[in-house]
């Protein structure tokens, strides 16, 4: 499935339909759904196969992925924050300028070490 470009909305029905190897896909955007007023549905998608996909600039905040497949992704200016990341191969994963406040990294199978991960450099006046 190498450079196909999918919605979130197409790659989140299908996941519920039962797949789960999207390696290479390019993510278009996630939008979040209420249930009411003060209740977003977070995505669960545990165990998926991202490898290779073109995650930049999406939005993957407080999703479930835990033992998903990242290896290779690129997560370049991403929304990670909340992210349940517990098991997950990041194994040459970019990771530059993602936004990783409060995301679970609890048990990561590859060690973090072997990601590409920049931390943003803040200006003090």
């Amino acid at each position: 499935m190498a450079s196909l470009n999918i919605t979130a909305e197409e790659l989140l029905e299908r996941y519920a339909a039962g797949e789960r190897n999207f390696a290479g896909v390019k993510i278009i955007g996630i939008k979040y759904r209420y249930t009411n007023k003060r209740e977003y549905i977070h995505p669960d998608l545990s165990g998926v196969n991202l490898s290779g996909a073109n995650l930049s600039k999406v939005s993957l905040c407080n999703i479930n992925l835990e033992r998903a497949n990242l290896e290779g992704a690129n997560l370049s200016n991403s929304g990670l924050s909340g992210t349940r990341l517990v098991r997950t191969n990041l194994r040459g994963a970019n990771l530059q300028r993602a936004g990783l406040e409060f995301a679970d990294f609890s048990a990561l199978q590859d060690l973090v070490c072997s990601a590409n991960i920049k931390l943003p450099t803040y200006e003090t006046s």
